[in-house]
């Protein structure tokens, strides 16, 4: 029952991210925030252009493709961490500096690189 719930809870979480989640529109001048904020907040370990470094895993990888870790995920791993589940880089640590606008504009980013790569 507690394992239940503790999925009820995450569930809830995740929709209420994604209700609140600001609106990105889909121009220029929003890829480039979200490059920027890519480039500032997750560079440094997913590599720039998200091709990953030897302290984070790449997201140009049929593992992050939209239908497997959706846009929640993206959301949710600077908010409260990740473990370690798909690779060997060890747990993902929470990024408390990213604000929820440059959050919204890093998932685009992050699609337009997949969508780019051929992931979908």
């Amino acid at each position: 029952m507690k394992c239940m719930a503790t999925g009820t809870a995450f569930a809830i979480l995740v929709l209420s991210l994604l209700v609140a989640m600001p609106r990105v529109s889909s121009n220029a001048q929003a890829a480039e925030a979200g490059r920027v904020a890519f480039e500032r907040h997750c560079a440094i370990c997913h590599g720039k252009e998200a091709k990953g470094t030897d302290k984070g895993p790449t997201f140009i990888h049929q593992v992050y493709h939209p239908g497997h870790h959706g846009d929640g995920a993206f959301l949710l791993a600077p908010r409260r961490g990740a473990r370690q589940h798909h690779w060997n880089f060890g747990d993902m640590k929470p990024v408390p500096d990213v604000t929820d606008d440059e959050l919204a504009s890093i998932v685009r980013y992050v699609r337009k690189l997949q969508k780019a790569a051929g992931l979908f």
